[in-house]
C-alpha cells in the first residue's frame, strides 16, 4: 500500500534519497504526520489520521511547521541520514508499537 506515490520498503536496503523522496511532496504546514512501517516493511509518513492498523511500529508525531516533512527535510543530509538509521535499526530489532524518540 503506497499513500503518497513514493516507495520505501525496508527489506529493499533503502537509501537517503528513498526517504527523501517520501518526504518531499508532504507539506509540513498542512498538519501533522507520523512515521510508521507496515509488517512488510514499507514504510509511510502520513497525517497522523491516517495511521493503519497493519502498523508494525510507528514513532512520535512530527509536529506541523518544525521541517520534518517536506523539501525543507528532503533537503537535511544529516536529519535523513538521522530518520534512516533510526528506521532501519528499529527494523532490524523487530520493533512494535510506539517508538519514543
Amino acid at each position: 500500500m503506497i499513500l503518497n506515490g513514493a516507495h520505501m520498503n525496508l527489506k529493499n536496503n533503502p537509501t537517503i534519497i528513498d526517504l527523501a523522496e517520501l518526504l518531499m511532496p508532504l507539506n509540513d504546514n498542512a498538519s501533522d504526520h507520523i512515521t510508521w512501517v507496515d509488517f512488510e516493511g514499507e514504510v509511510q509518513v502520513t497525517k497522523t489520521s491516517v495511521i493503519r492498523e497493519n502498523a508494525k511500529f510507528w514513532y512520535e508525531t512530527l509536529e506541523l511547521g518544525n521541517g520534518y516533512v517536506g523539501p525543507q527535510a528532503a533537503n537535511d543530509l544529516e536529519y535523513l541520514a538521522k530518520e534512516l538509521d533510526r528506521l532501519k535499526h528499529d527494523w532490524s530489532k523487530d520493533a512494535k508499537g510506539a517508538i519514543d524518540f
